[in-house]
């Protein structure tokens, strides 16, 4: 591993990546898009390099973990989210439910409360209650009760959460590919992707934390060990709701009584965490603030947006409603139709996929998902959205945000032609093998 990493190629390209993700680091704001996009065009042709090179598992690691530690001591340059995660942990550690008010309360009634005042101005959606769900509260009030006041410290308490869980990611996922029978070194495609990188340990996005945990949950099914593996695909749910979408593609593969055995074992774990923040009038602040995002937002879209430039304004909710039952009635499609365990990861990708294709936001950091689960199936089309998407930090070069049709077109022109591609070309492999 050492020779390996000491060979004057790597070492040059060791360099550039930590020179790279540095000046995101430390030098770029987000409303530099020109030399955002050029740095982050650099750091994906060293990636796609090093996931040519044939790099041994140790060398993957190292790799992976230096260029995340490199974001550990700054505060993230291209998201404030940071901001709304310190404001929920101080609530909560000081005996405040953070899905009881939102925040504009708080501002005009501090009360005896501290910390508060110096993170609202920061707040980027301060009109609406929290929609983060336990997992995450539960790590912001860590945070705040290390560091109830100190800004840096907290931020750094979150980040080694985050980073501790990319390693536990690298290593389930190597189990699982192992027995996948599938080569382990096909975990540098999750953990060497720059936008992996940037959007989980310098933006601190909680998208890789719950693609830990839906990976754990698989590989304790791949073992038949079907009631922890729900124990930690309901982490993924209190984590991040989307694993919510996956767990009718089980019954094909644990089949109906099993699958309801273990859907309870999740509502059943879901229910205990989240009880330390809702009853039922709190659950309906949370959902009508995750009502009122999809709503409210939109970002990065293109059916959602194409279908709302012809209807108007006015059929927002109708255009809303109608494309989330495409994802939907494809899954319950999928939910009668035989499968095995490798093709529930293959259906999860693509639903997960479809899901995004007719959504009113799709953040970069929503795909970190999608590149958890391409680990175990090798679609081109996924990485190379994850260089695309990064052309949507085009938005944040002035105020207010101004979306470019343009790019987003540009975007899932070439991501859906290429996806389709490799969609209908995976399912004739799989036609030929069932034959």
């Amino acid at each position: 591993m050492i020779k390996e990493l000491l060979q004057t190629k790597f070492i040059g390209q060791i360099g550039l990546l930590i020179i790279g993700y540095s000046l995101i680091a430390l030098a770029i704001p987000r409303v530099e898009f020109i030399s955002f996009i050029a740095v982050y065009t650099a750091l994906f042709v060293g990636y796609f390099y090093l996931i040519q090179s044939k790099l041994s598992i140790s060398s993957i690691f190292i790799i992976g973990i230096i260029s995340r530690l490199v974001f550990l001591f700054e505060t993230p340059s291209l998201s404030d989210d940071i901001y709304r995660f310190l404001w929920d942990g101080r609530l909560w550690v000081q005996g405040e439910n953070p899905f009881q008010f939102i925040p504009q309360y708080f501002n005009e009634n501090p009360g005896d409360l501290i910390g508060l005042k110096e993170l609202y101005p920061h707040l980027n959606s301060p009109q609406y209650f929290a929609i983060y769900p336990p997992i995450n509260q539960f790590i912001f009030g860590l945070a705040a009760l290390i560091a109830p006041l100190g800004f840096f410290k907290a931020q750094l308490v979150i980040k080694l959460v985050l980073i501790a869980g990319e390693v536990l990611l690298f290593q389930y996922s190597i189990k699982l590919l192992k027995h996948l029978n599938k080569k382990p070194e096909l975990v540098a495609l999750y953990f060497l992707n720059p936008l992996v990188i940037i959007e989980i340990s310098g933006n601190l996005h909680f998208e890789g934390l719950m693609a830990t945990f839906l990976i754990m949950a698989f590989y304790y099914l791949k073992t038949d060990r079907w009631a922890v593996s729900a124990i930690f695909m309901a982490f993924g749910v209190c984590t991040k709701l989307i694993p919510l979408l996956y767990l009718p593609l089980l019954v094909p593969v644990l089949g109906f009584i099993k699958t309801t055995q273990y859907i309870s074992v999740v509502a059943i774990i879901c229910a205990l965490l989240f009880a330390p923040f809702l009853n039922f009038e709190l659950a309906l602040n949370m959902l009508n603030s995750v009502d009122l995002y999809f709503q409210s937002f939109q970002f990065n879209s293109f059916v959602y947006s194409i279908l709302m430039d012809v209807a108007g304004n006015e059929s927002k909710k109708w255009i809303a409603f109608t494309l989330a039952l495409i994802p939907a009635i494809a899954v319950l499609r999928l939910a009668f139709k035989k499968a095995s365990f490798n093709d529930l990861i293959h259906r999860s990708f693509w639903i997960h996929s479809l899901y995004y294709l007719f959504s009113a936001v799709v953040h970069p950091w929503y795909l970190v998902t999608l590149l958890a689960l391409n680990t175990f199936q090798e679609f081109k089309y996924i990485i190379v959205w994850s260089y695309l998407i990064g052309l949507t930090y085009f938005t944040y070069r002035t105020l207010p945000y101004e979306e470019s049709s343009f790019i987003i077109a540009f975007e899932y022109v070439i991501v859906i032609i290429w996806g389709l591609i490799e969609f209908f070309r995976s399912r004739r492999q799989q036609t030929i093998a069932t034959h």
